[in-house]
């Protein structure tokens, strides 16, 4: 079973009506639903949509998303244009625990929110020690070090199946640590997607478009671990 809403135009979704909108879902489909994708197109042509970007009401937190923790079977899960930066580890592993099925996760990832994402590398750890059928992942973390000898990571299998990774608008720090720890993860992930033509194209380049040269210096290093 699928369940698909689109939303386009100009104006951004308005961050009141989401909430309910998932708990009527939630209430109106059987834990067997196996596709759940929200579909709501942000463009950033003027002052306003840029505003609406940076704009915290925007940001949901785990009690939005926790109603859909019921759809035990999902395989295809796609909230990519909601803003996720309010969901923290602890939140996600919940999440990610409720949903072990997933082979494609899209989360937050699709619009250049300019608010910084609570969830880190922990998080994206936790997705994939308990989502093992994971082959796409789309979403924004903040990608620092971890102890790589200590749970979760440590207790977390390797995922071969996963070759691309879309962070989004993801913050980095030491781009060469996080890349051997991702590749220790995704042993044949090739490239990292991020904004950068954004940042390249966009009158209005947000700030995080500073780590713009750390992402392409992991994808330089997964490039070369791959031969």
């Amino acid at each position: 079973m699928i369940f698909h809403i689109e939303h386009s135009g100009s104006q951004a979704y308005d961050p009141r009506d989401i909430p309910g909108l998932i708990i009527t879902v939630s209430e109106c489909f059987p834990p067997t639903l196996e596709k759940l994708h929200f579909d709501f197109d942000i463009e950033c042509r003027n002052q306003r949509d840029l505003d609406n970007l940076a704009d915290l009401s925007f940001a949901f937190d785990f009690g939005v998303v926790a109603p859909m923790l019921s759809f035990s079977h999902l395989k295809y899960f796609n909230l990519d244009w909601i803003c996720t930066s309010a969901i923290n580890d602890t939140s996600f592993k919940t999440m990610a625990q409720s949903w072990p099925q997933l082979e494609h996760f899209s989360f937050g990832s699709a619009a250049c929110w300019m608010i910084p994402p609570s969830l880190t590398f922990i998080g994206l750890v936790h997705l994939i020690h308990h989502c093992p059928l994971l082959h796409i992942i789309e979403m924004p973390f903040r990608a620092y070090p971890v102890d790589v000898n200590s749970a979760p990571f440590s207790n977390t299998n390797p995922n071969e199946e996963i070759r691309e990774l879309f962070v989004g608008m993801s913050p980095i720090v030491d781009p060469v640590t996080v890349a051997c720890q991702l590749h220790k993860l995704m042993p044949k992930l090739v490239t990292v997607g991020f904004y950068d033509w954004y940042f390249t194209y966009s009158p209005m380049a947000p700030p995080l478009a500073e780590f713009d040269g750390d992402w392409n210096e992991v994808n330089d290093f997964l490039q070369e671990a791959q031969k």
